[in-house]
């Protein structure tokens, strides 16, 4: 027999539910560097940045479409800035302002897909022949949870704004 955790709630406010876990998340990540566990902090970090970026489309989007759920699948900072922007119109000043942004102060300076991966595991790098692992320090994580401080601000004025 399959055991069942958690419980489901239905009906949800899917921003409203992002934002909530990406304040966990955040939260985790303030517990986690308190512990000097860097790597693991700046994992969370990033988790609130994706998630605050998709609740703020999901206000302007019915999560409930199909085209905007599918395009919602796919799970990394890139895809939800991308969608973001989507979900504000391509054509507006506001997308390109807000996309400008982002990119300028939060992910331009980092590849954040390479990063995402080497938080969580180790590597086979070719050209050392080897397996590699990156340790973070505490600046690392600074950097990171600076442009998540960036980001909600970002998204605040973004939100009075609307």
């Amino acid at each position: 027999m399959t055991m069942h955790i958690g419980k489901h709630r239905h009906k949800v406010n899917v921003s409203y539910e992002l934002r909530r876990i990406a304040e966990e998340d955040n939260k985790a990540g303030d517990v986690l560097r308190e512990a000097g566990l860097f790597r693991n902090a700046a994992y969370f970090y990033i988790q609130s940045m994706e998630k605050r970026v998709r609740s703020q489309a999901f206000l302007i989007v019915d999560p409930a479409n199909r085209y905007w759920r599918e395009t919602n699948q796919h799970h990394d900072l890139y895809s939800s800035v991308g969608f973001l922007i989507e979900a504000l119109g391509m054509d507006t000043l506001v997308a390109k302002q807000v996309k400008d942004m982002i990119n300028t102060y939060v992910i331009d300076d980092i590849n954040f897909r390479l990063l995402h991966n080497s938080l969580r595991y180790p590597y086979y790098s070719e050209q050392r022949s080897s397996f590699s692992c990156v340790d973070y320090s505490e600046q690392d994580c600074d950097i990171i949870h600076n442009k998540l401080k960036f980001l909600i601000n970002l998204l605040h004025d973004l939100n009075v704004y609307r």
